[in-house]
């Protein structure tokens, strides 16, 4: 069977030699082949995006002044071309790509922004000049969708260009790869209501001929782009038209690449019969994606639906719902400690961390209760005030308690014992619990790793269940330290800001204070700063009289 990769690669290094070798011939006969014939490779991905690719591919290390001259050539040897006259766009469009650099935008200088604004209105002049005869080519559209990124269009200009498009080429796939793009948290706040809703349109323009294979096509992208192994946590993805989405695709494509990712993502939701359909058709065509950067994830899928025993059930985990979680911290009877663990997943998930958690459990469930609690089952409101209240930057997000009190606190962001722990790893959980097990035995050397809550940072801590009080805090240490914080549930957007170790608590609330304002400002949080601790005691959610008092306390 065609390697996928492979025949991708081909025709984009070709597309690029011609186009810096000047065969103006070639380079319009191919695409007129490929629109002709509606071409594509194996796993059905369209030819003339990947003869668009090489064009793109031609930018990166070429003079500018050398490729726009090969444009303007092939145009004037083949001014009917319509591929001719989209290349030069996409060469504008991608020269202030490389102008603007890859830098995040706070990295970004005026010149480059300069250049990326000055390339692009270059670019949207030319097609929307010629668009009454560019049009007809579904290239037009999807050059202008990436104009529409680099300009940072509102979503409305941004919905009624995308509508245009599906009107006019409902099948050509790539335009709504190229609207996921412009979707990506980076580039906008897109929900995933409003990526469902173009999921949905795409459906309903291609259903007739296609079924439901470009909702699933669709987000096989978004979970590339946007969600990455989140698809079924994160996204509004109805998997019962993805499925049948993912038959219709190998009616027509039942190549190996798309077998085994639909493999993959028929194990990720949790679909057992159609997991082990799709590997037994594997079988010895085992492709290295989208294995090879999940580790194992393929022999975790294969012995799951492989295995006789109902491996549904999580035998030694305790879920509990967000509204009853105060009042289990807080029971103050409690026999041994807990580890509670914030995550998202959905029933039947092979390899979510609730499977992994389970199995830990099995191993310390004499010394530790485990406790789950689904962010996914609940409000919006009930998560940003977690978020905010723990400053949870992200899932999941562990905690470990113990007769009322929050002994120890973790995200992803933390580092252990020097190494970075990533998400979902059993690693980092066996970690934390053999550290947290064997104080006070190394609890010098623990201590130099874990995040306490001496600070009082959790708002399930009554007053008067703080660890360390001010007076020993201020003893332990040289200076005085402040928190301010502002969260946005809506993108998942977020702004910190500290300072530690200044002579007055004044001055450290106010420093406190602007750093999370220049991050505010950086990370485009709508929500105003606000401070989060004075010293080690938890102010988030006290009045202005209060902050004072507890000022008056401590000076």
């Amino acid at each position: 069977m065609a390697d996928e990769l492979s025949d991708r690669n081909k025709i984009i290094s070709e597309v690029k030699a011609l186009f810096l070798n000047s065969d103006f011939k070639k380079l319009t006969q191919i695409p007129k082949d490929y629109i002709e014939n509606e071409s594509r490779t194996s796993s059905g991905k369209w030819k003339l995006d990947l003869f668009y690719a090489g064009i793109r591919k031609s930018v990166k290390n070429t003079d500018f002044s050398t490729l726009e001259k090969i444009a303007l050539e092939w145009i004037k040897a083949y001014p009917k071309s319509k591929v001719a006259h989209i290349s030069y766009a996409e060469i504008l469009v991608q020269k202030g790509w490389y102008s603007r650099g890859e830098d995040s935008a706070s990295y970004t200088s005026k010149e480059q922004w300069k250049n990326l604004k000055f390339y692009m209105k270059r670019a949207r002049d030319y097609l929307n000049k010629y668009k009454k005869t560019l049009s007809d080519n579904p290239g037009w559209y999807t050059v202008m969708l990436d104009i529409a990124k680099g300009e940072n269009w509102d979503k409305k200009r941004f919905f009624e260009l995308l509508d245009e498009a599906i009107e006019k080429h409902p099948y050509y796939n790539p335009i709504y790869y190229s609207a996921l793009y412009r979707m990506q948290p980076k580039w906008g706040s897109f929900d995933k209501k409003e990526i469902e809703n173009v999921a949905q349109k795409a459906l309903v323009a291609t259903h007739k001929k296609a079924g439901n294979s470009r909702y699933a096509r669709f987000y096989w992208v978004a979970s590339q782009l946007i969600y990455k192994d989140d698809l079924f946590t994160k996204s509004d993805v109805n998997w019962s038209i993805m499925s049948k989405g993912i038959d219709d695709v190998l009616k027509e494509f039942p190549s190996r690449w798309n077998l085994n990712y639909f493999a993959y993502f028929s194990c990720m939701a949790g679909d057992k019969d159609k997991t082990k359909y799709l590997l037994s058709q594997i079988q010895n065509n085992l492709n290295k994606y989208p294995w090879i950067n999940r580790k194992n994830s393929y022999n975790k899928c294969l012995t799951w639906v492989n295995n006789p025993e109902d491996n549904e059930d999580i035998k030694y985990v305790q879920e509990i719902p967000v509204e009853k979680l105060e009042k289990y911290i807080a029971k103050k009877t409690m026999d041994k400690p807990a580890y509670i663990h914030f995550s998202t997943y959905k029933k039947g998930c092979v390899n979510c961390d609730i499977k992994m958690l389970d199995a830990i459990a099995k191993k310390y469930h004499e010394k530790v209760n485990f406790i789950s609690v689904n962010m996914s089952n609940s409000s919006d409101s009930m998560k940003l005030e977690l978020y905010r209240k723990y400053l949870m930057k992200r899932d999941p997000f562990s905690m470990i308690v113990h007769k009322g009190k929050v002994i120890e606190r973790r995200n992803n962001d933390l580092f252990f014992m020097g190494q970075s722990l990533s998400r979902y790893r059993a690693e980092r959980v066996k970690a934390i619990l053999e550290s947290y097990l064997s104080e006070p035995k190394n609890a010098a050397y623990f201590n130099q790793y874990k995040r306490t809550i001496i600070d009082n940072a959790s708002f399930f801590n009554s007053e008067e269940n703080i660890r360390l009080d001010m007076s020993d805090y201020l003893k332990a240490n040289t200076g005085y330290k402040a928190t301010a914080t502002a969260a946005s549930f809506y993108d998942d957007r977020w702004a910190y800001g500290r300072s530690i170790g200044k002579k007055t608590q004044i001055k450290a609330i106010k420093e406190a204070l602007i750093d999370c304002k220049k991050n505010r400002k950086k990370f485009k949080v709508k929500e105003k700063c606000r401070l989060h601790m004075i010293g080690n005691i938890y102010v988030y959610e006290k009045s202005k009289d209060k902050i004072k008092k507890i000022m008056n306390t401590i000076k």
